[in-house]
């Protein structure tokens, strides 16, 4: 086989290797990411910027200052809640720089993170496939 050849096929190998190894990760990703849901029409990992929760803007959320208060967030959140865990308990909630957040537990066990946006009420949800152990049980 000639060198320029020779080349040719390592580079091949090597793309062909790239190319197996991100679908592997891609795979690995959505196995362990499909419990993480907004609700409306789009999928994120967590509580990031690309849920519309950065900490954009010179609203001073930690002081719970913005356009939709405590109490309207803990509506939304319980709505979720009667609509996708019905019997689960949503908690106080606490306010952060990017809202609300609430955690909703059932039989001792949480079983997801309800996050308002405390600008526009929009509702993100972290579930768990398996739930997690409450703080308490924990502690």
């Amino acid at each position: 086989m000639s060198s320029d050849r020779r080349g040719y096929v390592i580079a091949l190998v090597a793309a062909l290797v790239v190319l197996v190894g991100s679908m592997a990760l891609a795979a690995g990703y959505v196995v362990t990411h499909r419990g993480t849901t907004v609700a409306g029409d789009r999928e994120i990992n967590g509580f990031g910027p690309g849920a519309g929760f950065g900490m954009m803007g010179n609203t001073d959320r930690s002081s719970g200052d913005g356009a939709v208060s405590l109490a309207q967030a803990q509506s939304s959140a319980k709505d979720w809640v009667a609509k996708n865990a019905p019997g689960a308990i949503v908690d106080d909630g606490v306010t952060m720089p990017m809202g609300y957040v609430f955690t909703v537990t059932q039989d001792n066990q949480i079983v997801a993170r309800v996050m308002v946006n405390d600008d526009t009420g929009q509702v993100a949800v972290r579930t768990w496939i398996t739930p997690s152990p409450t703080p308490s049980a924990t502690g």
